[in-house]
Formats: C-alpha cells, sequence, structure tokens
C-alpha cells in the first residue's frame, strides 16, 4: 500500500481521517520465537491507523505485505486450548449446521489452522470437509468422529478456483488481505454453480477497539478492521446482497453470513448517520488510547516499586500487543497461556517466555493481569484450583 498516498481497502476512497500512529511493532504476534535473541530481533513494521469517511472502515495505511510471510516459522494463533472459547466454536458450529442445514455436505473452510473448526462442523453434520492452511499449524489433520477433514497445505487462490462447496467458511482471515473485496468474489466463487448456498465469515469488529477501547487488538499481521458498514459495503461490492451481521464472542467480531444470492458488484450506499458516529468515537480514540497507556505504565511502575511480581495471562495478539505497547520486559516475568504448543517460546518483541499456567505455583505472582475480559471467569477460576492468591487484573 502507498502511504503517502493511502486508500481504503474496501471502497478505494482517499478521504481518511487520521487516527493513531505506533512505531515499530513486531509485524507478528503469533509467530513464537523459540530464543530471547531471537524474540528481541522480529522483524518490526509502523501502524498509521485510519478511518475512511466514506465507509467507516479502519485499517492500518502503513501496512506492507512484503513483510508478511505465514507459511515458516511457528505461526499459532489456536484458542481451543480455553473451554471458554472451545463452547463459543461449538455453539457456532451447531448454529451453523442447524439454519443452513449442512449435513453430509462439502464444506470449505479458508484459513482452517489446525482444523479444529472444520472438526467441529464436520462431525456435527457428518460433513466432508476441506481446508486450506498455508503455516505448519494445518500440517496434521485432525481425526473427525462421523465427516472427513482434508486439510490443504497451501494459501487459497485462483488456483482453486474449480473446487466446488456447499457452505464456506473463512473465520479471521480476511483481515490479512489487502483487497478484501477481490478475496470474498473469489471465495464466493467455490458457490457459484449452487443457487442459495451459504457463507461465514468472522472478522475483528473495529467497534469493539473504537468503542469497549480495545487497544491490544491493535496488531501489524492486521491490515484491516472491520465496521459494520464497512463489512456491508465489501460484501456488496463483492456482488454478495444476502448478508446478516452480528457481533460475536462479547462485540469482538463480526459474524457476516449469508447465501449466494448476487447483485451487480457496485457501491452501494452506506449510512451517513452510522459513518457519524464511527467517526466521533475515531476522533476520541487517540486521547483514550494514550490515557490507558499511562493507567498501565503507573500501575505497573508502582508494582516494580513495591518489588511485586506481575504475569500476564494471554500470549496471543492481546498479551503481545500490551508488552510491545507498553514496552515491559523487566515489569512483567512471564506471560502464561493454555495454548501447550506456546510452552517455552518467547514473546515477540519484548521476549518474555510462555509458560503453562501451573508456573505459577512455583513463583507465585502479586498480579496477574488478564488480557482478555471474556475469560477472566475462567482464569480465575484456574488460580483458584492452583492455589495462586494473586491479584487479578483486566487489562
Amino acid at each position: 500500500m502507498n502511504t503517502s498516498s493511502p486508500s481504503c481497502p474496501v471502497c478505494a476512497s482517499h478521504d481518511l481521517d487520521a487516527v493513531i500512529r505506533a512505531t515499530q511493532v513486531p509485524t507478528f504476534c503469533n509467530k513464537l520465537q523459540p530464543t530471547r535473541e531471537e524474540a528481541m530481533a522480529v522483524t518490526r513494521g509502523d501502524l498509521d491507523m485510519r478511518l475512511c469517511r466514506q465507509c467507516a472502515h479502519f485499517f492500518n495505511a502503513a501496512f506492507d505485505a512484503r513483510l508478511m510471510n505465514y507459511d515458516e516459522g511457528h505461526y499459532d494463533n489456536s484458542l481451543h486450548g480455553s473451554a471458554v472459547f472451545r463452547r463459543y466454536a461449538q455453539e457456532l458450529a451447531s448454529k451453523l449446521v442447524e439454519r443452513h442445514d449442512l449435513h453430509r455436505k462439502q464444506i470449505v473452510e479458508i484459513g482452517s489452522g489446525r482444523g479444529e473448526f472444520l472438526k467441529l462442523i464436520a462431525d456435527e453434520g457428518e460433513n466432508s470437509t476441506v481446508g486450506f492452511e498455508p503455516s505448519p499449524a494445518g500440517r496434521e489433520t485432525p481425526a473427525t468422529n462421523r465427516g472427513s477433514v482434508e486439510i490443504v497445505p497451501s494459501y487459497f487462490g485462483p488456483a482453486h478456483k474449480d473446487r466446488r462447496a456447499d457452505f464456506v467458511i473463512c473465520r479471521h482471515v480476511l483481515e490479512h488481505i489487502e483487497a478484501p473485496v477481490e478475496f470474498v468474489r473469489m471465495a464466493s466463487a467455490l458457490l457459484a454453480e449452487k443457487s442459495g448456498c451459504g457463507f461465514y465469515f468472522e472478522v475483528p469488529n473495529a467497534l469493539y477497539t473504537l468503542r469497549d477501547l480495545g487497544i491490544w487488538d491493535l496488531i501489524y499481521e492486521h491490515i484491516s478492521y472491520f465496521s459494520p458498514v464497512s463489512a456491508k459495503q465489501a460484501f456488496q461490492r463483492a456482488g454478495l446482497q444476502d448478508t446478516t451481521l452480528t457481533e460475536q464472542f462479547g462485540g469482538q467480531y463480526l459474524g457476516i453470513e449469508g447465501t449466494t444470492r448476487r447483485i451487480a458488484a457496485n457501491a452501494a450506499a452506506c449510512d451517513a448517520d452510522e459513518i457519524a458516529d464511527i467517526r466521533i468515537l475515531a476522533n476520541g480514540f487517540c486521547g483514550r488510547f494514550e490515557a490507558k497507556k499511562q493507567y498501565w505504565q503507573s500501575r505497573l511502575g508502582t508494582a516494580a516499586e513495591r518489588d511485586q511480581t506481575v504475569v500476564l495471562w494471554g500470549a496471543g495478539s492481546k498479551g503481545v500487543t500490551f508488552l510491545n505497547f507498553l514496552e515491559l520486559d523487566r515489569e512483567v516475568a512471564f506471560i502464561v497461556d493454555l495454548n501447550p504448543a506456546k510452552h517455552g517460546h518467547f514473546v515477540p518483541g519484548t521476549a518474555q517466555q510462555i509458560v503453562p499456567p501451573q508456573a505459577l505455583q512455583d513463583g507465585q505472582p502479586d498480579l496477574v493481569i488478564i488480557m482478555n475480559p471474556n475469560y477472566a471467569a475462567e482464569i480465575q477460576t484456574l488460580l483458584g484450583k492452583l492455589g495462586v492468591q494473586a491479584e487479578t487484573a483486566v487489562a
């Protein structure tokens, strides 16, 4: 993307509001490093977050796709270690199977990770499923009880245009794509010969970031944060009309669901009042962003003065961003995560080691900072079972 004259990835407008800048952040939050030295030496890039005045799309104008390579290194963004997230995924799979009558059907998922969600869809409806996943995370195909799962170890692209499906799933991929409208159009071509077939996309919700101050979700891996306005605009521009948008997972995600009834791809009208409301949120975001950073810098400074041990819980994008935005190294001892594939690795940028929850029993912390409010109750229960008496706080 040309940062000297940036344009909106959804509607191509140059009419943009500057919202926030952050420099030299790790380009990958979910590509974990085997040593402290490698963690400190990761590639970095800048965030130049803009809001499109025409479609309320929130995006990084400084994004450079040349810095992104998902098929090398230890990339793992699985959240299925959490019972809370597993329950969410199971409920979502069950609803999709029921609403779209996904029984003994051919299902394609673009960006399937380890195939955990495909397995749920396969088992729920005895479906034959195929996932496209370029990263090493997708190189082991999960066993199913009733359906089948196949993982294709490559990016989804034009080479796969001849495949056909009864339903297409694409969760947490579209925000990584420089040209999201073209990508949706290409993905929906899998359903081109079938009338009324469905799809489900899931993306980060820009309103959660701007409205609910989810600042730790700002990562280089994501060029885009879709608002309800820009998500609807993207799918209409791709020629898909029957879409329903819902906030998912406590408002952190947007679910975009629909069928293949098509319209001529064009610039659909946007809701001016809704865009105006989002612009108000964006205009006040920088001040709220800085205030939240200053609060945590002060609190962690006080903890250091008192010689207290502070740990983070959650080594996903939120935890990595928290540590790097605040430039923390010695102030936070280590970071806990339920995903065993992350244990022993080091956080990109600040190099805290990632440990299992049981490690807290050896060195009782004074403060556990919980990175995602959705997991607060689950984490507090686990701390109790481990006999950890630390204070907890949601970042």
